[in-house]
């Protein structure tokens, strides 16, 4: 009986300090809010705190910061795999506000070590807090000292390919070129660790441009580690995680010989019919990266789809071919 009691206690004495989470407990209270802004529980329907805060919640609360706030303006970038809204909540003056996109320019040219000298100032007038400055001229300096550090790297650049999957070459290009990386064409045709990269579906990074460290995490495999600390996707390089064949280039004269036109968007991944017409079924292989595009597609047409688990020989146009 006594166990029980205590039990009772526990429990209510945990029921009562879950009702005791308010606002006070995340904010000073020498502040005076805006009475006509929304607090979180207004929107989300409890405290914050009380209860695990889930994304629509959050999300609900950030947009309706942004259509009450002139403080405040909501930008979505993406959707996640499950097709929920990816954004960020952007906080800040009125005035900065208005000026949002001159701002975000001036930032963008910090990125850019040929420009940043002229425009960095104006920043600096608009700074105020020391910590601004700080983090500015750490940004500046960030894209100044990469082109140096990528003359004293050993690798001056890498070179992918991958022959028999247009579709996943088309997926690895985009990823590259959404971060400001510079991708060129192979100028002609190399062999390297024992894979014939081809100029016609072949291409190379090098590493000396302004997103020089973001390419090194990209491509350059870590196989030792200082800190005791390991998890399995250290060694996962963006080639590898894509089954891309990629090597390093070490000799600046190779370099020079193997770049060939920059590219500004990915290859096209158009697919055709290797067959006729009237052909009584159509075959196609689970191993590229637009299989299960293809396959969705057609169920999606209403067409009857099977999949075979056993290794079978059928009569290709010109010869057997195995499918395995």
């Amino acid at each position: 009986m006594k166990r029980f009691i205590l039990i009772l206690i526990v429990v209510f004495t945990t029921i009562t300090v879950k009702a005791q989470v308010n606002l006070d407990y995340y904010l000073p209270g020498d502040i005076s809010y805006n009475p006509s802004i929304k607090t979180p529980k207004q929107v989300i329907g409890h405290e914050l705190g009380e209860w695990h805060l889930t994304h629509d919640k959050l999300l609900y609360y950030m947009i309706e910061l942004a259509k009450v706030s002139d403080r405040a303006i909501w930008e979505e970038y993406g959707k996640s795999h499950e097709n929920r809204p990816l954004g960020q909540l952007i906080i800040s003056s009125p005035e900065n506000i208005k000026n949002i996109e001159e701002l975000r320019q001036q930032h963008v040219q910090l990125c850019d070590p040929t420009k940043s000298d002229g425009s960095v100032g104006i920043l600096f007038e608009q700074a105020g807090l020391n910590m601004r400055v700080k983090l500015l001229e750490s940004q500046r300096a960030f894209y100044k000292d990469a082109l140096s550090n990528a003359d004293g790297h050993p690798v001056k650049a890498y070179i992918f390919t991958e022959p028999t999957d247009n579709g996943r070459v088309n997926a690895f290009v985009k990823n590259l070129l959404q971060h400001h990386i510079r991708i060129y064409k192979l100028a002609s045709d190399v062999s390297k660790n024992g894979v014939e990269y081809k100029a016609v579906n072949s291409y190379i990074v090098p590493l000396k441009q302004n997103e020089y460290r973001f390419i090194k995490s990209l491509f350059e495999p870590i196989k030792e580690f200082t800190d005791s600390a390991f998890y399995d996707v250290s060694t996962w390089v963006l080639p590898l995680s894509f089954n891309i064949s990629y090597a390093g280039i070490n000799e600046i004269k190779e370099l020079k010989v193997l770049t060939g036109n920059e590219i500004s968007q990915a290859p096209a991944t158009k697919g055709k019919l290797l067959a006729s017409k009237d052909s009584y079924a159509y075959l196609f292989e689970w191993n590229e990266y637009l299989s299960p595009k293809a396959l969705y597609q057609l169920q999606n047409a209403g067409i009857t789809t099977r999949v075979s688990t056993n290794k079978f020989v059928c009569a290709d146009v010109n010869a057997n071919r195995e499918f395995p």
